[in-house]
């Protein structure tokens, strides 16, 4: 079950695809037997989240439901005003323990004294269970977050204003990495998000994506990923197959959700409409 907890801004389709495939017995439940042995936490987590009758499975509807953020996705720093020192803080905090600017934050990133929080933030909202906090996810965390960026700074004597400034200096453009909390396909749309989407995936800085590193956004699409944008066929992408590929993917996506937004429209006309049929005095179906 390479990724049983596909991010949250994934269509539904996808998802529904997803619970089709892990259903290994189509019996319309997915169950911990079904379940890869190291997704087992993973599993029961969303047990807890959407197993409202209890049964220790997982439906359809339930499977969905467990794969809705509980919070809507805002900036991190928009859990205080901007004008607080709990904002700055957050943004000084995130910036500096991503050694890596992956705009993720790792186990190897967290200094001992915060790894029980980091522990604790991982079993709330690390729902794709890689054992890290990307943007999305730590823009789950709630009010929590600033409290525990308060302590740190405080505990380590650290003048925010004048250091964050450093940091942002230093770090350039790669400095709002933690800005934009919109879904890897959305950010594919913008070159330049694309672009900086590249840098935090080529984890070993070599120019090149292998097809583990292009999984972090695609998950079980990759391989089929891979193989549209690698022009040279060496079973890797370069910056620009990547950007290439990108643009071609968010193409499609725009295409998709321009259908369902008609879709949907369509809908609730038609829903107006026999709403205002129903409320016409005398009205009468004719036999």
């Amino acid at each position: 079950m390479g990724g049983l907890a596909t991010a949250a801004n994934a269509t539904s389709a996808v998802d529904a695809e997803l619970f089709n495939r892990l259903d290994a017995n189509h019996d319309g439940a997915i169950t911990v037997e079904e379940v890869t042995s190291e997704n087992h936490s993973l599993f029961e987590r969303l047990l807890r989240r959407a197993d409202s009758n209890g049964d220790k499975s997982l439906s359809r509807e339930e499977f969905l439901a467990s794969l809705v953020p509980s919070r809507p996705e805002r900036p991190v720093e928009a859990k205080e005003p901007a004008n607080l020192p709990q904002a700055d803080a957050v943004r000084y905090m995130l910036l500096k323990l991503d050694a890596n600017q992956n705009a993720r934050i790792e186990k190897d990133e967290i200094p001992k004294q915060l790894r029980p929080v980091f522990e604790m933030l991982l079993e709330r909202v690390d729902n794709n269970s890689d054992g890290q906090l990307d943007r999305q996810e730590l823009s789950r965390t709630g009010p929590g977050l600033a409290q525990i960026a308060g302590r740190y700074v405080e505990r380590e004597k650290v003048d925010v204003r004048t250091e964050l400034a450093k940091l942002e200096k230093s770090q350039g453009a790669a400095a709002k990495r933690f800005d934009d909390t919109s879904g890897p396909l959305e950010r594919l749309a913008d070159p330049l998000q694309a672009r900086q989407m590249f840098k935090e995936l080529d984890t070993n800085g070599d120019g090149y994506l292998s097809e583990k590193e292009v999984s972090e956004v695609f998950r079980e699409r990759s391989g089929r990923f891979t193989t549209m944008a690698d022009r040279d066929r060496d079973g890797r992408l370069s910056e620009r197959e990547f950007l290439d590929g990108a643009e071609l993917v968010s193409k499609l996506f725009g295409r998709q959700m321009k259908e369902a937004r008609k879709d949907l429209k369509a809908k609730k006309v038609e829903r107006k409409s026999k709403s205002a049929e129903s409320l016409t005095p005398g009205k009468k179906s004719q036999g």
